[in-house]
Order: C-alpha cells, then structure tokens, then sequence
C-alpha cells in the first residue's frame, strides 16, 4: 500500500517546533554578576544574557546538525543567495549553533565568529563546543570596528548581535551600507530582528533598503510592523538582503533542490522554502 504524502502543514510545524529549556529545572553550570549563564537540561545547553529569565540561544554540542530553534533555522536559508560559500562572517557568536551548523555543511568555507564579550567565547568554547580553528574562527571584536578594519570580502554576513535588542550601532544604515561594501559578488546580508519597543521590521526594512535592492522577509508576524510595549516581544524576523537581479521563486527552487543534493541539510531549503516563502 503506497504511503500517504506527507502535508505542508505537518512539515511546516515540524519545521516550526523547537526545544523549549525548563529554566526553573535546568541545571546552572556557569554564571556571572553581569547576568551571563549556562544551563544545562537533558542534552542541551543554554545560553542566557539576563540572569536566566529566558534564552538567548540552545545547542546540543554532540549534535552539530540539530538547529534547535526556529530563527536558526530561518537563516540557514541564506545559503540559497550565493552563487558560492567561500567565505562568512557571523556577527554575534551565541552559542554558536548557526555557525557549527554551516561549518559542518561548508568545511571547506572560511568562517569568522565575532563577539564583543570575551564571556560569550569563553562559553562557547567551553560548554556549546564551538570550534576555534583555521577555518571557522572566533575574533573577540566589535562587530562594527572589524567590518571597518577587516579586507576580506564575505559571500555571506550574518547578523546576529543580540543582548535584549539590536545594538544601537549594529541597527544603522550606515552599518548596512559598510556590510554591503564587505560582501563579495553575488553576496548577501542575512539579519535577525525581533520587533520589541526599540524598533519595528519595517524600520529595519527601510534601513536596509538603502545600500540593497532587494530585501526578502521570513517569518514576520504583525506585531511585526509596530512598537510594542514596555514587556512586549514579537517573534524572530530574518531579513535577508542582496543585490543585483532578483531572485525568481524558480530560481529559488532550482537552488534548494541543487544545494539539498549537494550537502544534505538536516533542515530541507525546499521544505523551508515552501513554509516560509
């Protein structure tokens, strides 16, 4: 008896789900005055920047392929902008799940970590098993002052740099047109936002559609496109920006099902690009 197709809708929520820490059960292996810790639950660790009232980020470290939140997952999708993955740069380190992720994926790809917290590196060297090595390296630095030092051009820039928002600096147009003087040909700039009483995706939008064309939302809620309030948080928005031709929906497809052949991703770019696109 032939097996029944498998729904969008059930993709798509598997997709969706994501591993939810008990904050109150889970285990403290690390912890500084300044609100940084690391908990442990099961397999997982955690990365917290307030004290543990809710999580930055989560990793399995004998599982390099597992992305286990959704945001993660989303930016994964800018793999498919590139006509080649040579060269990264991951602005905001975390626990480093996206960038282990891609190394696993691209070993042969470059790929630079920057964090401005020497905690955030310890941590991820220490408890998420982040490697530090020729080909995906860690660089304590401001995210701003290494794009403005650094020569190298990037096929892909990551923006991930998050306490409880974007930093002022990191949100600016100008930050956006140094990224986009930074990336190589054919590049793109891949930036994770949450709507929060700092700033909206529209704002975010706008900034960015001042150095690039062509600016791709996923994820974005309607919350979205407002301030909410002083205890309010919407869900993670990815921006992915570029320049050049656009993207077709074609092209897109052809792409997922040519990079899913080629290296194999835990999580599909087509079942992605169905949920999200």
């Amino acid at each position: 008896m032939a097996q029944a197709p498998i729904c969008k809708a059930s993709i798509c929520e598997e997709l969706r789900s994501e591993v939810d820490i008990d904050l109150e059960q889970a285990e403290v292996l690390y912890t500084k005055e300044n609100g940084y810790v690391v908990l442990k639950e099961g397999p997982y660790y955690a990365l917290s920047f307030n004290g543990g009232e809710d999580v930055q980020g989560t990793k399995d470290p004998s599982d390099v392929t597992e992305l286990p939140l959704l945001f993660a997952r989303l930016m994964s999708m800018g793999v498919l902008y590139p006509k080649h993955i040579k060269r990264v740069l991951m602005v905001g380190l975390g626990t480093g799940m996206l960038s282990s992720y891609l190394h696993h994926y691209f070993p042969e790809a470059h790929i630079t970590c920057v964090d401005h917290n020497p905690l955030v590196i310890e941590a991820a060297k220490a408890y998420f098993g982040v490697p530090d090595t020729s080909r995906h390296k860690l660089v304590l630095a401001d995210g701003l002052t290494f794009l403005k030092d650094t020569q190298e051009k990037y096929d892909l820039i990551f923006s991930d740099a998050y306490m409880e928002f974007i930093p002022t600096h990191m949100a600016t147009a100008s930050f956006y047109a140094l990224a986009k003087e930074k990336l190589a040909p054919n590049g793109a700039l891949v930036q994770n936002a949450i709507p929060s009483k700092h700033l909206n995706i529209q704002q975010v939008r706008e900034k960015l559609s001042q150095s690039f064309a062509h600016v791709d939302t996923y994820n974005e809620d309607v919350a979205g496109n407002a301030l909410l309030g002083e205890d309010e948080e919407g869900d993670n928005t990815i921006l992915i920006a570029y320049n050049g031709p656009k993207i077709s929906n074609k092209s897109f497809k052809k792409r997922a099902i040519r990079l899913q052949k080629q290296h194999g991703f835990r999580y599909g770019l087509r079942e992605l690009l169905k949920c999200w696109m």
